[in-house]
């Protein structure tokens, strides 16, 4: 079922890094804390 009040959300972003240094980032706890927020992953 379509529900016309539905939206979505794209946010793109260009980095000065290679992919695999961005990736490695992301799946690391310690630096997505520096990079975006605190976590627990």
């Amino acid at each position: 079922m379509n529900n016309p009040t539905a939206r979505s959300l794209v946010i793109e972003r260009e980095m000065g890094h290679l992919p695999e240094k961005v990736w490695s980032a992301l799946r690391q706890g310690e630096l997505i804390k520096e990079w975006l927020m605190e976590n627990d992953f």
